[in-house]
């Protein structure tokens, strides 16, 4: 696998027209993210990403993802220190369609996620972290990485490390109390917001940033997806759909838990 200077992708960065900020995807270059720790963009039939918040767990990921499913994913080209290229798919940004789409499209997509979360939800895990025995992660406020967990309850011990100091002592073990230890450990995208869904003639083609991905108990991906689809109620309605099996104890006991954390 090639290895590229970051700062070759920097400079390409750099050279990007501002305006391309505002084009759209099928233009030739294009930022799709700008920010301290992440940046990434179109460069001729590349997708680049750089930054500190970029992982090296992702590649990884993409290439099991490719190996073990039917799932559309980009395919890696090369990766380097805090640094990936992937190859370009041709799609819209189901963020940006999403609207403009009817009932019966909406259902239509919806029922395509949930044939995609059916091949993810076939692949059990052994433990609770990222491709390869990587940490574990969980994106609120910031950023909160630790383990891998060979245990649930390990997993829950260090979800409630995460709680601020002031949090009352009764509500940290209600909090105990509820997180659950009997779930399976499947594969997780954990960020199936409309951003990260690329279609084409009403057809999904593209699954993007697995960067938080890995193996996570099973109520996991509908706990976050629960909360990457609260903008777009349509989408955020449609969950059923995609899930054949939802979890509401532990989306109120998490919504809960977001309250105190860090």
């Amino acid at each position: 696998m090639t290895s590229i200077v970051p700062r070759m992708w920097r400079q390409s960065y750099k050279n990007i027209n501002p305006c391309s900020t505002r084009s759209k995807r099928t233009h030739s270059e294009r930022i799709f993210v700008d920010s301290s720790g992440r940046k990434g963009f179109r460069y001729n039939d590349s997708v680049i990403k750089f930054g500190r918040n970029v992982n090296g767990w992702e590649a990884k990921t993409l290439r099991f993802i490719k190996q073990s499913t039917s799932i559309p994913v980009p395919d890696v080209i090369a990766e380097g220190p805090h640094a990936l290229e992937m190859n370009y798919i041709d799609g819209e940004n189901l963020r940006d369609c999403w609207p403009q789409f009817s009932d019966g499209e909406k259902q239509r997509i919806a029922e395509q996620m949930g044939r995609i979360l059916a091949q993810l939800r076939g692949l059990k895990g052994s433990y609770i972290g990222a491709i390869n025995r990587g940490p574990a992660e969980d994106n609120r406020r910031s950023s909160y990485r630790g383990g891998p967990f060979d245990s649930e309850n390990d997993w829950n011990q260090f979800l409630l490390g995460n709680m601020i100091r002031q949090t009352p002592a009764l509500y940290r073990y209600a909090l105990q109390q509820k997180f659950k230890t009997n779930h399976q450990v499947v594969f997780t995208h954990a960020d199936l917001g409309l951003r990260n869904i690329l279609v084409k003639n009403g057809h999904i083609v593209g699954l993007l940033d697995w960067e938080s991905s890995g193996w996570y108990p099973e109520h996991w991906e509908y706990v976050k997806f629960c909360t990457a689809s609260t903008s777009e109620p349509t989408y955020h309605k449609l969950g059923p759909v995609m899930f054949p099996t939802t979890y509401p104890d532990e989306l109120v006991t998490d919504t809960f838990y977001s309250r105190f954390v860090f």
